[in-house]
C-alpha cells in the first residue's frame, strides 16, 4: 500500500465521518473546509515558533545586559585606577564597595602612587576583561567625585558612572616563552 492511497483513504473516512453530523454538505465542501483548517494550523503553528525564536532571542540579549560596576562589586574584582586616561601608570588599586544611581564607592587596598586626578577630571579603571554580548571590555572611563585626599575618608575614593567602556590592552611587551626541560636537552646535544 502506497502513500497516496494511505493519504486518500483516511481523508475519504474523515469526509464520511463528518458528513454523519452534516448529511446536506457536499464531499468537495468538507475535504475543502479540512485542507483550509489544515493550512489555518499550520499557518498558526508557524506564527508561533517565529514568535518563541524572537523572545527566546531577545530574552538572551536582555540577560547578557549587566551593570558592570555592580557585577565588578558582587565578584569582589580589584581595580587598577589609572592617574589619566592616556597614562598607563597604576595609581593605587581598589575595589567597589557599594554602587549607587550616580556614584561608585571604591576602597582603596594597595597605594603605588599619588592620585594625581583631580576631583571632577576623567579617569580610566582597569580590571580583569569580561564578555559583555559579542565583545569584551577591561576598562572604563570615569569622572573622580571623592578623592583619598579631600575626601571624608582617606582610604576611600568615591567615582561617577562610567562614561565609557573600552577593551584596552594591558601587556606592552609579548610574553617570553618559557623552554621545557625537554628541548633544552636536545639544544645542547
Amino acid at each position: 500500500m502506497s502513500i497516496d492511497n494511505i493519504i486518500s483513504e483516511s481523508g475519504q473516512a474523515a469526509t464520511q465521518f463528518i458528513q454523519q453530523f452534516l448529511p446536506d454538505v457536499p464531499a468537495e465542501a468538507i475535504r475543502f473546509g479540512g485542507a483550509a483548517f489544515l493550512a489555518a494550523t499550520a499557518l498558526l503553528l508557524l506564527i508561533f515558533a517565529l514568535r518563541m525564536l524572537k523572545s527566546g532571542k531577545s530574552a538572551t540579549s536582555h540577560s547578557k545586559r549587566v551593570n558592570i560596576p555592580r557585577a565588578l562589586q558582587r565578584d569582589g574584582v580589584v581595580i587598577d585606577l589609572l592617574n589619566s586616561p592616556a597614562d598607563d601608570e597604576i595609581a593605587a588599586r581598589c575595589v567597589i564597595t557599594s554602587v549607587s544611581a550616580g556614584k561608585i564607592h571604591c576602597e582603596l587596598i594597595e597605594r603605588l602612587d599619588v592620585i594625581r586626578t583631580k576631583e571632577g577630571a576623567e579617569t580610566t579603571c582597569v580590571f580583569a576583561p569580561m564578555k559583555i554580548e559579542d565583545s569584551k571590555i577591561n576598562s572604563f572611563n570615569a569622572k573622580l567625585v571623592e578623592s583619598d585626599k579631600t575626601g571624608r575618608k582617606t582610604d576611600r575614593i568615591i567615582l561617577s558612572v562610567p562614561t565609557g567602556y573600552n577593551m584596552i590592552p594591558r601587556r606592552k611587551h609579548t610574553r617570553k616563552k618559557l623552554q621545557t626541560s625537554s628541548s633544552s636537552a636536545s639544544n645542547s646535544g
